[in-house]
């Protein structure tokens, strides 16, 4: 009979690097090769490893595991090759970019241990004592190598800036958010209408209507005069305004633009 203490607890797979290092991975394949397909042992070399060598195997696991290579054959025969995942991520890229962005979340999430931790927990992570007791009660990770697992997991979550995703409503609560927002324009028209009910006895040397997408911004000066320094004084603070509004945003995952602009205001007046 075989002694069970002999017997190694095989943890689920999981990434062997993180995601900001498989991008770096990425943007070396793309230099080196472009689009075109990578014999596993040249990858290796244009990485610094030995073609041989388990790391170099275990990277293009990795690689793999986020969908940033796609691979064929087998042993010394197996090539990788950039997905569209990948060349998005690494060609002329924009960090600020919405659609990278989202790039890069997807990517994170890809790896089926990371999403399954990630949903399991709405996507606001416990510390790590409270993973590690779920990795290896619930999904049997081994114990000697759960913390290197969770270290790659939460730098993985952090690159990819998860933590500070704005969740998007899921179909069971789409409607309601749509009447929320309609509410919301509804609230911020009634403001504008007030505002300029109070400015008729001012006045008024003039008003403007901006477009904004599906929103609109509505302009009104009030006074003796206006000058191209009011104008200036007008666009630095609407600058100041939007940082402002960014760090509450971060802060808060608040998406009341209104009421954040609003609260600026009221600040500085």
């Amino acid at each position: 009979m075989q002694d069970e203490k002999s017997k190694r607890t095989r943890s689920p797979a999981y990434p062997y690097i993180d995601l900001e290092e498989a991008v770096a991975k990425v943007a070396v394949l793309w230099k080196q090769a472009n689009r075109h397909s990578v014999p596993i042992d040249v990858a290796a070399k244009y990485w610094g490893y030995d073609g041989k060598s388990s790391v170099t195997y275990s990277v293009a696991s990795a690689l793999l595991k986020f969908g940033l290579v796609t691979d064929e054959g087998t042993g010394e025969q197996r090539q990788l090759k950039l997905s569209e995942s990948a060349i998005k991520l690494v060609y002329e890229p924009d960090t600020t970019d919405p659609a990278y962005i989202k790039e890069l979340r997807d990517a994170a999430l890809r790896p089926k241990i990371h999403s399954e931790i990630w949903e399991n927990y709405g996507g606001k992570l416990p510390d790590d004592a409270v993973i590690r007791r779920f990795l290896v009660l619930d999904r049997k990770f081994n114990d000697q190598y759960v913390d290197v697992f969770i270290s790659e997991f939460r730098r993985t979550i952090e690159f990819a800036k998860l933590t500070d995703a704005v969740k998007v409503p899921n179909k069971s609560t789409d409607e309601g958010f749509q009447r929320s927002q309609k509410d919301s324009q509804k609230s911020c028209e009634t403001k504008v209408q007030n505002q300029s009910i109070g400015q008729s006895d001012k006045n008024v040397l003039a008003q403007y209507s901006i477009p904004l997408g599906a929103s609109e911004a509505t302009l009104i000066f009030t006074g003796e005069s206006l000058s191209g320094e009011d104008f200036d004084a007008l666009a630095e603070f609407v600058l100041f305004a939007k940082k402002q509004h960014a760090r509450r945003l971060k802060l808060t995952g608040s998406k009341n633009v209104i009421g954040s602009i609003e609260h600026t205001f009221q600040k500085e007046s």
